[in-house]
């Protein structure tokens, strides 16, 4: 059995359990439980069983479903285990690529009946590793043309004066500056037509250095269009999905080479190295996300076990020997198209994961406490433009909440007023 700590109880379908227990005595139940995409259903009913594990036994009620799905070891089920559970044991899998822990004969040491060779660590660490030049903290070029941008009947080049940065981030700036051109992402130049100011984007210690295109180039833009996966099909995708991994690459954008006409319109103007032009794909174009999105679903395209949103890629599948073929496939593909991961911040063979604001494993979507706090804890909107805010965040979450069009409507009303009352 798969253990979930996000099911409620434990649950089996009945073909496996007539397997494993021929003669069993259903009783009724009349629970209502939740789906995978918030949809309520009933058991058949649930059957008395003895459960033992590392030495204690109690008898539980395992509940027997019509439909396909995982043996799942629920929550009811845990709490008659929890001080016998190392979770150590059940998260290891994310951390496989970690040394493991050998008994004096140098062998893993045996805590269940499962052979070691079964598991699934030691075989997505010799995956990992068949890719390990995948992995790097420097971005390559996305195999394929390069991107381009459609401007405006018109159009007019504009310059825009250096913005100055803080002292205290003027080494780090220029060191980043100095990998960006030795790593061929950016080159000096000693005049052109165009010129953006730089913007900060800081992550911890790291920092990301973008132009600010809002007053420069994307007005001169006509803007790519391209349809953005709605939320809810890439939700749709999931269903069923139990074990998932998370893929990060290496500065997304910037794996996108561009043409010379798009690189002299994305120059920057930089306080430490003059004038220096970009020779890839910038965060805060307006129309690269669109361009990435057409050229990550065509990379990703025919693999049933990825998905895309931007710059996310999530592998899902239904057990882990399948994930580990999802994983070899979708890895073998981004090595073709000529992209790099950031090992760090890659998650492999979780069973749930965040995602899109919201948390996906094996019983559906939950929402986010972290989002349902900062709802909670909105000020009172005093303008329009608040309660909009606030409207959207509630909104995004709407498949959890009964009749929210009906609760939110006074609220609109406010909206279609001239004046904010």
């Amino acid at each position: 059995m798969e253990l979930d700590t996000s099911g409620v109880c434990s649950m089996v379908n009945l073909s496996v359990l007539r397997k494993i227990l021929p003669k069993f005595q259903q009783q009724p139940s009349k629970r209502t439980f939740v789906s995978y995409t918030n949809e309520k259903f009933h058991c058949l009913g649930y059957v008395v069983v003895d459960v033992a594990f590392r030495g204690r036994s109690r008898t539980l009620n395992l509940y027997v479903t019509s439909f396909e799905t995982d043996s799942i070891f629920g929550r009811e089920w845990i709490a008659e285990f929890a001080d016998l559970l190392s979770f150590n044991e059940f998260f290891s899998i994310s951390e496989s690529t970690k040394p493991q822990p050998t008994s004096s004969d140098g062998r893993p040491p045996s805590t269940n009946t499962a052979a070691s060779s079964s598991s699934p660590a030691p075989r997505l660490g010799s995956l990992l590793k068949k890719y390990q030049g995948l992995f790097n903290e420097s971005a390559d070029k996305l195999n394929g043309p390069p991107a381009d941008v459609k401007f405006r009947d018109g159009y007019q080049p504009v310059f825009a004066r250096v913005r100055q940065i803080p002292f205290a981030l003027r080494d780090q700036y220029a060191a980043e500056i100095d990998k960006k051109i030795a790593s061929g992402c950016y080159r000096r130049v000693s005049s052109s037509q165009w010129a953006s100011p730089t913007h900060i984007v800081k992550k911890g210690s790291k920092m990301r250095i973008t132009g600010d295109y809002k007053g420069t180039l994307n007005p001169q833009l006509v803007v790519n269009e391209y349809p953005i996966p709605r939320v809810e099909e890439l939700f749709h995708r999931l269903r069923g999905a139990t074990i998932f991994s998370r893929l990060d690459i290496t500065d997304a954008y910037m794996s996108l080479p561009c043409t010379k006409k798009f690189c002299d319109a994305m120059t920057l103007n930089t306080p430490t190295h003059g004038l220096i032009q970009p020779t890839r794909a910038q965060y805060s174009v307006a129309s690269i996300p669109a361009i990435w999105q057409r050229r990550m679903e065509t990379v990703l395209r025919g693999l049933n076990c990825a998905l895309n949103f931007f710059d996310d890629i999530l592998v899902f599948a239904k057990s882990e020997e399948e994930m580990l073929r999802a994983l070899d496939a979708t890895l073998s593909r981004l090595q073709e198209a000529g992209l790099k991961l950031r090992q760090e911040k890659c998650a492999f063979m979780l069973s749930s994961i965040e995602f899109l604001g919201h948390t996906v494993d094996s019983s559906g979507l939950h929402c986010q406490n972290k989002h349902i706090e900062a709802i909670k804890n909105t000020p009172i909107p005093k303008n329009a433009n608040e309660l909009r805010t606030f409207l959207g965040k509630v909104t995004y979450y709407h498949a959890f909440i009964p009749n929210l069009s009906t609760v939110t409507a006074p609220l609109r009303e406010l909206l279609k007023n001239d004046k904010f009352i």
